[in-house]
């Protein structure tokens, strides 16, 4: 089974702001992980595409009550599970957004949340990075979050998450047309792809 949290309310969490979200569980799935535990794989995954237009269901942000949402994008944390005993492979996802469970397994995530879509320019890409990556290499000054006068809206009460390297390279991770397999940023996915690499045959 995939690391529980018992109170999700005690995350760190700010609603629109899911990158740095994903950052923080991303700590602490790995504190509650043994380093030396293989069976676990983690990965922040941000989803978007090339319109900034990316369709998901179940979402607390919606007025519909399917929770229909287009995101410019959103970030969430996927957890593959490798039971080696049991020669089982699952994949969970952690989203923080979600009215699904949290953690959900993948196949109900991907059914309830990750709708079938005929246009091209709603059709969604994945960018997988891994959670010891994601955490050395992230940074945002939230730039992306001001208001005309210059304000950020509605920050999180601690400060951005800086680098040694850079105050700033979120749009390096939103991005699905530049650095596609980077030693960075990670390696951007297609849906049927992102599906395959979950274990999932949609």
């Amino acid at each position: 089974m995939p690391p529980q949290i018992s109170d999700k309310s005690s995350l760190i969490y700010t609603a629109f702001y899911c990158e740095e979200n994903v950052y923080h569980l991303c700590k602490t799935i790995s504190e509650i992980l043994d380093k030396n535990n293989k069976n676990y794989e983690v990965y922040a995954c941000f989803i978007s595409n090339k319109t900034r237009s990316v369709p998901i269901k179940r979402q607390t942000a919606a007025k519909s009550p399917d929770g229909f949402v287009i995101w410019d994008y959103h970030v969430i944390l996927l957890l593959k599970e490798n039971d080696e005993t049991l020669n089982k492979k699952r994949s969970w996802i952690y989203d923080h957004d979600t009215t699904l469970s949290f953690p959900c397994d993948f196949e109900t995530y991907a059914r309830e949340s990750l709708p079938l879509v005929d246009l091209p320019e709603y059709h969604r890409k994945y960018r997988i990075v891994s959670s010891e990556i994601f955490l050395r290499v992230f940074a945002s000054d939230r730039s992306h979050m001001t208001s005309n006068n210059g304000a950020t809206i509605s920050p999180p009460n601690y400060p951005p998450i800086f680098t040694a390297e850079t105050k700033m390279n979120l749009p390096s991770f939103i991005s699905m047309t530049e650095n596609l397999d980077s030693a960075e940023f990670g390696k951007v996915l297609n849906e049927k792809e992102f599906f395959k690499f979950c274990d999932f045959t949609h």
